[in-house]
């Protein structure tokens, strides 16, 4: 197998496709959508390991994903609304000390689910459910030629009970959610979390304030998961069994009218094992009837 001087964190498109694919308890109505064409940008020069310890990317690394997705919302029934996620990313790592710098672009993980509402009175209570699937892009390390990997190839089927409702006189949102992550091959399952609230600044302008994350139900690490011979590192950061993180993310949408708006978006990653520690920016533009 062949070696890395370098540890490349590659949770990078896992916390924004989470982000994307919860939009809340609440379902379109039949025939209506909501549709949003989005970039992101990552940037990462350092990582959190498997025991917590944040710690520099060797040889002065860097990591930038550039992320473009397509998300929609389709309302199937007044309760029942189909779901999906199209990303595309273009990942880059490089490094002072040696001069390394390698890409990959493609599509990456693609999600379909859908969102059922079981109630609406004081609290929406909503069940979702949904599959991520890789497209088929390279994973072995080996043919990468040290360029960091689209995902990590697995396919994650995801279980979530979402309860929301309008605060301040309907000037506002409070959104709760909690689910459950069923990983195939080695990466243990998770616990995928989210609490957000929005509230109406003006008529034009909407703040929207989120901390969501993910942790893993098992303590299924130990030195397999980080492979390290002779100092060297073998595997990537984020492709091993166990991810957590926790991330803040604030967003401003300006709504130009009743069916367009435009948002901008901060991110940060908080804390995590096996996972980045980095920042994210980015917006969107959406369209819903």
């Amino acid at each position: 197998m062949k070696k890395y001087r370098f540890i490349i964190p590659m949770i990078t498109f896992i916390p924004i496709w989470t982000n994307l694919v919860l939009a809340g308890a609440w379902t379109q109505k039949r025939g209506h959508y909501y549709a949003k064409f989005g970039i992101l940008r990552f940037r990462s020069t350092s990582q959190y390991l498997l025991n917590g310890d944040r710690q520099r990317l060797a040889d002065n690394g860097q990591v930038l994903d550039l992320g473009f997705y397509f998300y929609l919302e389709y309302g199937l029934y007044d309760n029942l609304t189909l779901i999906s996620s199209i990303p595309f990313k273009r990942l880059n790592f490089s490094c002072v000390t040696t001069g390394c710098n390698n890409t990959s672009s493609g599509l990456a993980d693609i999600y379909a689910g859908f969102r059922y509402r079981l109630s609406q009175n004081v609290w929406v209570v909503s069940v979702q459910s949904g599959i991520k699937i890789p497209p088929g892009y390279e994973t072995d390390e080996e043919q990468l030629n040290s360029a960091p990997p689209l995902g990590d190839g697995q396919t994650d089927i995801d279980f979530h009970l979402l309860l929301g409702r309008s605060i301040f006189n309907y000037q506002g949102y409070i959104n709760f959610d909690v689910g459950y992550r069923a990983r195939s091959g080695e990466p243990v399952d998770e616990i995928p979390f989210t609490l957000e609230l929005g509230v109406n600044l003006t008529k034009e302008y909407l703040l929207i304030g989120r901390i969501y994350g993910v942790r893993s139900i098992s303590e299924k690490q130990g030195q397999d998961d980080f492979r390290i011979t002779n100092g060297e590192i073998e595997n990537f950061v984020g492709t091993g069994a166990l991810e957590d993180f926790l991330k803040a993310q604030i967003q401003l949408v300006y709504r130009i009218n009743s069916w367009v708006n435009i948002s901008f978006i901060f991110e940060q990653v908080l804390d995590g094992r096996n996972t980045s520690h980095a920042s994210i920016l980015g917006g969107g533009i959406a369209f819903n009837n």
